[in-house]
């Protein structure tokens, strides 16, 4: 029990810090909705002390989010070196994508789709590994229905991670709305709902859900 507590501190500190970012909206930023409105717009929209030290919190909890389970993951397993490296590589890239995703603007569509795909992939590829890890765990014959259902849970988080990418919606990112103003002229505006917009915020919530399953089956299945 204390090793699970130990591991849903860094879990919490996201969690906070993740839901005081988005909740942290500038007043020049009134429009902000996470429906049409990317990361990188309002990381970067206006002066805002809070927003950059709720997303401190939020990276700073992501990586502990890293730490942790590997520790309880020696703790539960023994020396799983191999595995360990190819955790912590994924975790990294996760990382390093999204805060590509805060970086890059959609001017530069290249470093941000980029980012996009390192973070929706590595992501993805975590979650299914640690699904796998945990089928093959040493405890599997005494709990053997706890891990075939946390493993699910991963399996089908990792999925989720991925449908964005199986719809035609999600590349019309540019697409505006053709709207008629009450004089009858006719002008193009931002649609109230941007599936790529919408995937980029749900990749932090999705990211923290497969890890506070992971903690909570490595330390106590």
């Amino acid at each position: 029990m204390i090793s699970l507590l130990y591991g849903l501190i860094p879990i919490a500190l996201a969690v906070t810090g993740f839901i005081g970012f988005i909740s942290a909206k500038p007043h020049d930023f009134s429009q902000f909705s996470l429906k049409n409105s990317y990361p990188y717009e309002y990381f970067s929209q206006g002066e805002g002390i809070r927003r950059y030290i709720y997303l401190a919190l939020t990276f700073l909890g992501c990586a502990g989010a890293v730490y942790v389970p590997s520790y309880l993951l020696t703790l539960t397993y023994g020396d799983t070196s191999s595995f360990l490296f190819f955790f912590i590589l994924l975790q990294i890239l996760f990382l390093s994508g999204y805060l590509g995703l805060l970086v890059y603007s959609l001017n530069k569509e290249k470093l941000h789709f980029i980012s996009y795909a390192i973070a929706v992939i590595s992501s993805s590829v975590l979650s299914f590994v640690e699904g796998l890890y945990l089928l093959g765990g040493r405890n599997i014959e005494t709990n053997g229905w706890a891990s075939i259902l946390s493993a699910s849970l991963l399996f089908f988080l990792a999925l989720t991670r991925l449908f964005p990418l199986l719809f035609k919606k999600t590349y019309q990112w540019n697409k505006l709305d053709k709207v008629t103003l009450p004089d009858g002229t006719t002008t193009y505006q931002r649609p109230s709902f941007i599936a790529l917009a919408l995937s980029e915020w749900a990749l932090v919530p999705l990211y923290l859900l497969s890890e506070l399953i992971w903690v909570i089956a490595i330390s106590l299945i």
